[in-house]
């Protein structure tokens, strides 16, 4: 079917048969009722499948796992490749969330999210299985940081976890390892921190506050491991030509390494 324009606020999941792609489908599900979105369902094929059968597969795993009926949620399939054609879907619906998952048996799938989160213009949740009970939300204490602390927040209420909030001071050759700071960068640390307790407190009252000194992708994923996450709310700014080239540093080594579910928001 073609793609076609709407006004609707479009959650876009593009989801695999399996345990993966139902888990992939309730988050989707609860983004759509939490924004009063449109739920769309894609499945990305190549290749000679018969798209009438999976199309009606793929209804029946929508309903399944959210309890919708039809015309409650549109489930749509398409054959090329999984990258262009969703970023195509995405930007063609004006989606305000993508969502996709990591196939543990396509170790390659790891490319497609992270071409997906470079390129569409919409905020992108990566879900990997559940593996802790808290949200952690990465904040370079920029301007896209309310926009982080806020999904975070709202991901954190919406799951009945705590919440912690991270900023991460860029020092070349002090990696985690307790050391002895030198007194100013003692002072830029306290800032930081008061920063950052200013920034939460207007979306989370009771978050935990965490600032460290290292390569802020390293600290990420080691704070992941720390508090226990699963899941991590990380910032990327727009998509224009240059800034897909520069997609990368911090989002993009957070999604090859996180061993948890990362949303990246569209700043």
């Amino acid at each position: 079917m073609p793609s076609s324009p709407t006004t609707d606020r479009v959650i876009l999941a593009a989801v695999g048969p399996g345990a993966e792609g139902d888990e992939a489908i309730r988050h989707a599900d609860r983004h759509a009722r939490a924004q009063a979105g449109r739920l769309t369902i894609a499945r990305v094929i190549e290749g000679d499948d018969d798209p009438g059968g999976v199309a009606r597969a793929l209804v029946e795993q929508v309903r399944r796992v959210t309890g919708r009926a039809e015309p409650d949620f549109d489930a749509e399939v398409f054959n090329g490749k999984l990258a262009d054609t969703l970023v195509r879907e995405a930007d063609a619906r004006a989606a305000v969330l993508v969502v996709a998952h990591v196939s543990a048996a396509d170790p390659g799938s790891i490319d497609d999210v992270r071409r997906i989160a470079r390129d569409a213009r919409a905020s992108v949740l990566v879900v990997r299985p559940q593996r802790g009970l808290r949200v952690l939300a990465a904040t370079d204490l920029a301007a896209s940081s309310a926009a982080v602390l806020a999904v975070a927040a709202a991901e954190a209420r919406r799951r009945s976890v705590p919440l912690t909030a991270l900023h991460c001071i860029e020092h070349r050759g002090i990696e985690g390892a307790p050391v002895r700071l030198p007194p100013e960068l003692a002072e830029v640390i306290e800032r930081a921190r008061l920063e950052l307790a200013t920034a939460t407190r207007a979306v989370a009252h009771d978050a935990e506050l965490s600032v460290v000194v290292g390569a802020p992708a390293s600290a990420i994923i080691r704070a992941i491991d720390g508090v226990g996450a699963d899941l991590v709310v990380v910032s990327t700014r727009g998509a224009s030509g240059l800034e897909r080239l520069l997609f990368g540093s911090v989002a993009d080594a957070v999604l090859r390494a996180a061993p948890c579910s990362v949303y990246v928001v569209r700043s």
